[in-house]
């Protein structure tokens, strides 16, 4: 390569094994002066005239193609080197996956060993004395046991604060772990009870609350909402930042809920999970609900997570916008009216009023 002869170049060789030969086919070969034929007699010198031998010299100042055993043996050296390249490659990715990976694993081993019932639970690895967690329960299951466990060994919260269909259902609950609170649904947030949210429905809407939509029972789905939300006022004692926790969720390794100090607030900011679905559903609702647009994670997911650390006084403010879009009338017309509209003539409302009592 590089070689210039009469303004053309030779770009390099293209050995090709062809049959068991070697060709020239992509050679670019130099372009040398044009030369008189002194006849059409040709090969070695045959048929007379200048031709011949004009030809013969010409044919004798191209370029010798290397040996076809030096070019099988050069890719060889290639192909070897290729592979070298790789094989670390892998062996650098491999490592940094193992080492990534495999302290969770043996955790996670570890806590699978020690979590069933009638075993010593494993040692926290991960503590947050100043949080609860609030978690909504159809009912106590053994992966709301394993949840439990695994919560407290990598989470480490004050407490975890369970609301769930009926009392019996919480002593279930609580004695699952120390640091098991319970409360019964109906009594958490005055006049909000399942059969309320289903009566609100069909009231304004003509929708059964029983009926299913996508699995879920209606009445039940809304229930579960109106909890969360109402829990930053009604649970006693709630820690001022508290993690919502979806009891089917089980965690593997340490979490923290808290990262680095705010330099506005003076406070640790909270942890925010991305990652979830992105339910353009929730969008109309959203925007009714607050008078603006949502908002998604910066990859484009969304925090639909299935846990959500939140703070109480942030819900409040969040409770006082559902109210004024309430009476605004912004919700006229708008499913989001089923769980935050007013009532009339002293009915129970599916609404803000119900989180202010």
């Amino acid at each position: 390569p590089g070689m210039r002869a009469e303004g053309g170049d030779i770009g390099g060789w293209a050995a090709r094994p062809r049959g068991g030969t070697t060709t020239m086919a992509s050679m670019r070969l130099p372009r040398f002066p044009q030369l008189p034929s002194g006849g059409d007699g040709g090969g070695d010198g045959g048929g007379g005239g200048a031709g011949g031998p004009n030809q013969h010299h010409h044919h004798h100042n191209l370029p010798t193609p290397p040996p076809t055993h030096h070019v099988r043996r050069t890719r060889k050296g290639e192909r070897g080197v290729l592979l070298l390249l790789l094989l670390g490659m892998l062996a650098l990715l491999s490592s940094t996956m193992t080492s990534a990976w495999l302290p969770h694993v043996l955790a996670w081993r570890r806590a699978a060993e020690c979590l069933p019932t009638g075993q010593a639970p494993c040692t926290p690895e991960m503590s947050h004395p100043d949080i609860d967690v609030v978690s909504i329960a159809v009912k106590p299951t053994c992966v709301t046991r394993l949840a439990i466990a695994a919560l407290n060994q990598y989470v480490g919260p004050r407490r975890i604060v369970f609301v769930t269909g009926t009392e019996a259902k919480c002593g279930k609950l609580r004695a699952m772990a120390h640091n098991v609170e319970c409360i019964p649904e109906d009594e958490l947030i005055p006049g909000v009870t399942k059969e309320a949210v289903g009566a609100e429905l069909q009231r304004r809407y003509g929708v059964d609350g029983d009926a299913q939509y996508v699995g879920r029972e209606m009445s039940g789905w809304y229930l579960q909402q109106l909890l969360k939300l109402g829990a930053a006022r009604h649970i006693p004692g709630l820690s001022p930042t508290f993690l919502v926790w979806d009891p089917d969720m089980i965690v593997l390794w340490p979490m923290r809920v808290l990262g680095a100090q705010s330099a506005v607030s003076g406070t640790n900011r909270v942890v925010r999970q991305v990652g979830g679905y992105v339910i353009k559903a929730y969008e109309d609702s959203y925007q009714r609900l607050t008078g603006e647009n949502v908002s998604y994670a910066p990859d484009g997911s969304s925090y639909v997570t299935h846990n959500m650390v939140m703070e109480r006084a942030f819900v409040d403010e969040l409770l006082g916008v559902f109210t004024s879009a309430n009476t605004s009338g912004r919700l006229a017309a708008s499913a989001a009216a089923a769980v935050v509209g007013g009532g009339e003539g002293g009915q129970v409302q599916a609404g803000p009023s119900w989180f202010e009592a």
